[in-house]
C-alpha cells in the first residue's frame, strides 16, 4: 500500500507553532458534557483562533444529540431531587421548590438552543452528517471486539463517530491537523505505562484510509490542545526567560480564604453520606503539577496547575426520623484535589485563579 506523507518542508515553515496549518478539532460528546456552557480560558481563546482562521471546532450532529440528551435526564433528576424535599418543607417553601424543580425541567428544555447560541458565539461549526457504514462491517467490528466496539460488543455510537472523524480526516489531513477530542478511553485508548494513546486497531483505520498517522491525533480533554497562534512554543518561551511564581500553591489558598469560599458538593470532598458541605478553612497546600505557556504578543502567563490542600469544612446531615426533622452539623477535615489554571500579567504580581474541578485526593 503507497501511503501518502504531508510535505515536512510545510512543519519547518511554521515551526514557531505547535501545529502546522489550521488545526480541526472534531469533539466528541463527552466534552460537551463535561462543560455544557462552553465555559473558561479555553473557549475564550478559541473563539479568537477560529476568527483567524487558525482553528476549526467541529461537533458532529450525534454529538450534539447525545449531549442535550444528557442534560435533559440531569436537569430532570435535579428537579426530582428538589420535589422530593416537599414533604419536608413547609407550606410558603414548597412553593420556592415547585419553582425550583419546574427551572430545572425548563433549563433542560432550552438547553439545545442554549447550546447553539454558544456555538455561534464561539464559531464552532455543527456538520449534519452522519457516516454511512455497511451493518456488515460494524456487526463484524462489534462481533470481534475491534474497537471501538468494547469486550462486551457495545460502542455503536463510538463507531460512527469513529467514522465520521476518519471521514472527516480523508478530507482534509494534507493541509491541516485533525484531532479528535474525546475522553472515552475504553473506546479509543491503550494504557501503557500510565499513559495512554490511540488504540493500535484503530491507527490501523487511519493507514487503511491511506492517511498519514501525522495529520490525525486523539486526545482525551481540551486541556492536552495547544490552540495556534495563542501561545509561544516550548522553545521560544524558553527563550523568553520567563519566572514562574514559586509559590502558586499558597497563593491558590490564601485566594480560597480571601474572598466567598468555593461551592462545594459533598462528592468533591469524598463525603458521600452527608446533605452539605461548606469550607471554614483549608491548609497543608502541595503542589503535583504545573505547567506555565507564555501568550503571543503580551509575554503574559497561562497556568494549568493541579494542587492538592486539606479543607476543614462544616457537614450538615438532614435527619428526618423523627416528628421534626433536624440539621446535624459536624466538622472535618479532608484532603482534596484543585485543578484549574491562573493568569499572570507580564507586568503584574497579582495571580488570577480559576478552578475547574475540585475532587477527594486518593
Amino acid at each position: 500500500m503507497l501511503l501518502r506523507m504531508r510535505c515536512p518542508v510545510e512543519r519547518l515553515i511554521h515551526g514557531n507553532r505547535r501545529y502546522s496549518q489550521t488545526v480541526i478539532l472534531i469533539l466528541d460528546a463527552n466534552v460537551l458534557v463535561s462543560n455544557p456552557m462552553l465555559r473558561g480560558a479555553f473557549w475564550d481563546n478559541a473563539a479568537e483562533a477560529i476568527n483567524g482562521a487558525r482553528l476549526k471546532i467541529i461537533v458532529p450532529r450525534l454529538a450534539v444529540d447525545e449531549a442535550v440528551a444528557v442534560y435533559k435526564r440531569t436537569r430532570a433528576a435535579t428537579a426530582v431531587s428538589i420535589r422530593k424535599e416537599r414533604r419536608r418543607a413547609s407550606e410558603a417553601v414548597r412553593t420556592h421548590l415547585d419553582a425550583a424543580a419546574d427551572e430545572a425541567l425548563a433549563e433542560g428544555e432550552r438547553y439545545e438552543q442554549t447550546l447553539h447560541q454558544r456555538f455561534a458565539a464561539v464559531g464552532v461549526t455543527v456538520d449534519l452528517a452522519v457516516p454511512i457504514v455497511e451493518h456488515r462491517e460494524l456487526a463484524r467490528r462489534a462481533i470481534n471486539r475491534i474497537r471501538p466496539f468494547s469486550e462486551s460488543g457495545t460502542g455503536y455510537r463510538d463507531a460512527l463517530h469513529w467514522w465520521f472523524v476518519l471521514d472527516t480526516a480523508e478530507q482534509w489531513w494534507e493541509e491541516d491537523d485533525v484531532i479528535f477530542v474525546s475522553s472515552d478511553l475504553a473506546a479509543f485508548a491503550l494504557k501503557s505505562d500510565g499513559k495512554a494513546a490511540l488504540h493500535p486497531q484503530l491507527l490501523d483505520d487511519i493507514l487503511d484510509r491511506n492517511i498519514d498517522p501525522v495529520g490525525l491525533d486523539w486526545v482525551p480533554d481540551l486541556t492536552k490542545v495547544s490552540i495556534p497562534g495563542v501561545f509561544l512554543s516550548d522553545e521560544d518561551a524558553a527563550g523568553y526567560g520567563y519566572s514562574e511564581p514559586d509559590d502558586l500553591e499558597y497563593r491558590l489558598m490564601d485566594h480560597l480564604l480571601a474572598g466567598d469560599p468555593p461551592s462545594l458538593s459533598p462528592a468533591d470532598v469524598g463525603l458521600d453520606d452527608v446533605d452539605a458541605v461548606r469550607l471554614v478553612d483549608a491548609g497543608d497546600p502541595k503542589l503535583l503539577y504545573q505547567h506555565t505557556r507564555v501568550y503571543y504578543g503580551t509575554f503574559n502567563l497561562h497556568i494549568n496547575f493541579e494542587v492538592r490542600m486539606n479543607f476543614d469544612v462544616v457537614t450538615q446531615t438532614l435527619v428526618d426520623d423523627s416528628r421534626t426533622p433536624e440539621l446535624v452539623e459536624s466538622s472535618e477535615t479532608t484532603a482534596v484535589v484543585l485543578t484549574g489554571t491562573a493568569e499572570l500579567s507580564h507586568y503584574g504580581t497579582d495571580l488570577e485563579f480559576s478552578i475547574d474541578d475540585i475532587s477527594p485526593y486518593r
